[in-house]
């Protein structure tokens, strides 16, 4: 992925209303969006680094690449799922197409099975329980299926071409995260908005949709960035606010919250992903800058206890997504970034500050680079995790890229003209305005483009 403005391309003139598309030369160091996901299930694992996708199936010592059906000019996946089964592997990127991969399937094994096209970007992705239908969240709002094995069709000028469903909506609002529970009967949705909405999921939803609400569960004060079913009748949240919610799926009550800095002296740390350890009854939170932390939960007493903290193997690494292995581990895939490459004063870096690197170091990380090294790449980097007494990063994955000896997957270019790494889409941290504030905005959005008859 090369470094990019928000909402630009990495020189101006492109997408930025400039008509006669005249290009100029623009040093301005930008923030970089990280592109690198993990996802499990059944036993098999997944990796998206940029637009390259490598799977692990349950049982074989090596990893693989998935191609087929994927061009050298595909678009960065933004987002992953594994079936429960481990046979089939979902990714979608901005180019508003979502692929189905065999994992493990006869001839069709590594091979894409298809892909369609959907009207707006695809944000998030989940399989149904039983491993049969993909569903597609996007930024316009919408929740979409399709069957897996055999996707619904339509005929078009273009000849005959995918047909997803619409199966709900957050009215405009972008899906940031989806889930079903382990029983198949819920279909959970997370938006920019703070909502999360717990959707009953009929035998087919394809065919019928997901129309009934079961409830709505509303308290984070920032945008959803991830959901998990601990069991079929409760649900746990966490926002870009710093809390981590318990919730009952079945009316939508808040059982407990945790401030993930509480009781550890931090005073920030954002979720940035989240995986379900059920047979330790615990989650595993990624959070920006603060490493991972192992937050205990018991349905029984509907509480949720932050329990350790676990520091990045060191200042290098940065954890962006996090899953579930099969023994009870976590698979932890982020980027390695060298500080001292993000500018020389700390409050350029635009990542760690002092006080964050000393904080690092004292809790199991290691020294960087030295501050005269030459700027260099952002590479895509995976960790094994233990979740026991000690918990600690194991090994780095150096097999994921294609066995040993073969070079990682680069993030971005040229980290000269980065400042900052996103770990989220910025489009999620638009201003929410207040109910009132946007009755009165939209008044006056009425009366600009219609005069005195926009406000009848």
């Amino acid at each position: 992925m090369t470094a990019k403005r928000k909402g630009e391309g990495a020189e101006a003139g492109q997408g930025n209303g400039n008509k006669k598309g005249k290009t100029k030369e623009n040093n301005e160091k930008v923030e970089a969006l990280v592109d690198v996901e993990v996802a499990s299930g059944g036993g098999c694992v997944c990796v998206a680094a940029g637009a390259k996708l490598f799977v692990l199936r349950q049982g074989e010592p090596r990893w693989c690449e998935l191609r087929g059906g994927q061009g050298g000019d595909a678009a960065a996946v933004k987002c992953l799922a594994v079936s429960p089964c481990g046979r089939y592997v979902a990714s979608a990127g901005n180019d508003k197409s979502l692929k189905v991969w065999a994992v493990v399937q006869g001839e069709e094994e590594g091979k894409c099975l298809w892909s369609a096209t959907f009207p707006k970007r695809v944000s998030s992705l989940a399989f149904s329980a039983d491993s049969g239908v993909v569903f597609a969240g996007d930024k316009f709002g919408d929740v979409r299926c399709l069957a897996v094995e055999s996707p619904r069709t339509k005929e078009t000028d273009k000849g005959t071409e995918i047909d997803p469903r619409r199966v709900l909506g957050h009215f405009s609002s972008i899906i940031t995260c989806l889930s079903v529970s382990p029983c198949g009967r819920y279909l959970a949705s997370g938006d920019r908005e703070r909502k999360i909405r717990v959707g009953c999921v009929p035998p087919s939803p394809v065919e019928s949709g997901v129309h009934e609400i079961q409830a709505y569960c509303i308290g984070h004060s920032a945008f959803v960035t991830a959901l998990c079913f601990a069991s079929s009748r409760s649900l746990i949240s966490a926002s870009w606010d710093g809390t981590v919610k318990l919730w009952s799926c079945e009316d939508g009550a808040e059982k407990d919250s945790v401030h993930l800095g509480a009781g550890f002296g931090v005073d920030t740390a954002s979720p940035i992903s989240m995986a379900l350890l059920e047979e330790k009854s615990m989650v595993a939170v990624a959070t920006e800058k603060r490493g991972v932390c192992l937050v205990q939960y018991s349905e029984e007493e509907g509480k949720l206890k932050p329990v350790r903290w676990i520091a990045p193997p060191s200042i290098d690494f940065v954890p962006v997504s996090i899953a579930a292995g099969a023994r009870g581990d976590l698979w932890v895939a982020g980027c390695e970034v060298k500080p001292n490459h993000l500018g020389s004063a700390p409050s350029e870096r635009g990542w760690y500050s002092e006080e964050e690197l000393k904080a690092i170091q004292g809790g199991g990380g290691e020294a960087g680079s030295d501050p005269g090294s030459d700027p260099g790449s952002v590479l895509a980097a995976v960790y094994t995790l233990s979740t026991g007494p000690e918990a600690k990063y194991l090994e780095k994955q150096e097999g994921v890229w294609g066995g040993p000896g073969a070079p990682p997957v680069v993030l971005v270019e040229n980290s000269k003209r980065v400042r900052g790494l996103q770990l989220v889409p910025s489009e999620l941290h638009k201003h929410v305005y207040p109910l009132s504030e946007r009755e009165y905005r939209k008044r006056h959005q009425a009366f600009r483009v219609h005069g005195d008859r926009g406000l009848n």
